[in-house]
């Protein structure tokens, strides 16, 4: 007697993971303006000299020159992608709706990849806000990395929030202060027992996306941050991962960073004759940069070179 074999389509599909994009909350919001080719930042000419007792007048008279500078609006899209009503016929699932669903996914998380990078892009970054970690050596763990680089430690925190201190940027008038890492650098700062105690007395706050905060910075953890090359200098997002490069915290105040993001456009054309089924693609309006001319209010900790 032959045997008799069912299978069983579930209706539940298991989609794509993402990565967690929360730290975009920690931004001047310019989403009103994501229509417009590029956005103007006018910054001050600074603030006039001050005399004590002044005894000569008239007071010597000063003129303020303000400047301004921009950033462009990119476009992000995703591949069109086909779903053929054959095969959506034979699924218990929807695979139409599930493909117009992770093409708002794919452009919105690549948007949240190219965030960091933009506010350090286009020598936004002072010089002496770059700084390099000198924990214990650990295997590196980012894309195509090979050796050790040296883990983050308390102290290279320290120091990357005395650089914001001395630059008068640790001020509530300069927003929240924020740090993202990557896992492995969540890793190090889990071996701070500062960090683990603030948790514990009540300061963790992981539903917001905050895994915690860590003398006054909220800590946000995504598997891709920055990535800098060996000589510790700022790489572009879509740049050829490379053996050598370092994995890089970035240290910012929400004050200090504007970023634009308009909602996913999606286009679906149905039964394309053509392609006998659906056509599902996405576009999205995006750009971000450092706010500031001076270069203040963003930090970068960028893991150094092991043994």
């Amino acid at each position: 007697m032959a045997e008799i074999l069912r299978r069983r389509f579930l209706a539940d599909l298991v989609m794509q993971t993402t990565r967690d994009n929360t730290f975009l909350s920690q931004t001047i919001n310019d989403d009103a303006l994501v229509l417009n080719n590029s956005v103007e930042i006018p910054n001050s000419g600074g603030r006039p000299d001050t005399q004590v007792n002044r005894v000569s007048f008239p007071a010597t008279i000063t003129e303020r020159t303000d400047t301004a500078h921009q950033y462009i609006l990119e476009s992000i899209t995703a591949d069109p992608i086909r779903v053929r009503d054959a095969e959506d016929a034979v699924v218990a699932y929807n695979k139409g709706q599930s493909a117009v669903i992770e093409a708002g996914q794919a452009i919105m998380e690549k948007a949240a990849d190219r965030t960091p990078f933009s506010w350090c892009q286009g020598n936004t970054v002072a010089a002496g806000n770059i700084i390099e970690t000198t924990g214990a050596d650990r295997v590196a763990t980012g894309i195509s990395q090979t050796g050790n680089r040296k883990a983050l430690t308390k102290d290279d925190v320290l120091q990357a929030r005395r650089v914001l201190m001395a630059q008068d940027m640790w001020t509530g008038a300069t927003g929240s202060k924020n740090m993202l890492v990557t896992p492995s650098q969540e890793e190090d700062l889990l071996k701070i027992d500062d960090f683990v105690r603030a948790d514990a007395y009540g300061n963790g706050r992981i539903p917001s996306g905050v895994l915690g905060t860590l003398y006054g910075i909220n800590i946000w953890v995504r598997s891709r941050a920055v990535v800098c090359n060996d000589s510790s200098e700022i790489k572009v997002e879509a740049a050829t991962a490379a053996a050598t490069d370092q994995d890089t915290a970035v240290l910012w105040c929400s004050g200090a960073v504007r970023t634009a993001m308009g909602a996913p456009k999606l286009f679906v054309n149905n039964d394309v004759a053509e392609h006998y089924g659906m056509i599902v693609s996405s576009e999205l309006r995006f750009g971000g940069v450092n706010a500031r001319q001076d270069k203040k209010g963003i930090v970068l900790i960028t893991e150094a070179a092991g043994a």
